[in-house]
């Protein structure tokens, strides 16, 4: 145990070496967090971005998580770019703004990844 003591108190003292400048350089940027336009509750953050994509209306952003949220009732099918699927709408918890839709089923195998994903339009969050 001592060896490894020994370590890391030799991270800590070169760590210490370094200038205040490049030991900020070296701190990974934090996630981004996007936000309801309309009243800034938190939805969703940077590193849950699947893809950002069009669809037939304008840009939409793909996130593997949202949070702040609720559904619809399932809809039948839509034909979006990446094929049919069946989607519940999503909205604000804060504010009931329809921000997209969640992935519930689709109808073409390759799109079979997007199950279970929320696809917000970008024109109705906000990056903070």
């Amino acid at each position: 145990m001592a060896a490894k003591d020994t370590d890391s108190s030799n991270d800590v003292a070169r760590l210490g070496e370094l200038g205040t400048e490049e030991a900020l350089t070296r701190v990974p940027n934090p996630p981004r967090v996007y936000r309801c336009g309309k009243c800034r509750t938190h939805v969703s953050r940077s590193d849950d971005i699947l893809a950002e994509t069009q669809e037939h209306y304008g840009p939409v952003i793909l996130f593997y998580r949202a949070t702040n949220i609720y559904l619809g009732p399932e809809q039948g099918w839509r034909r979006l770019r990446g094929g049919l699927s069946k989607v519940a709408d999503v909205f604000c918890r804060g504010c009931d703004e329809n921000l997209g839709w969640k992935y519930v089923r689709t109808h073409d195998f390759p799109n079979n990844f997007t199950e279970g994903m929320f696809s917000i339009d970008s024109a109705k969050i906000v990056v903070e």
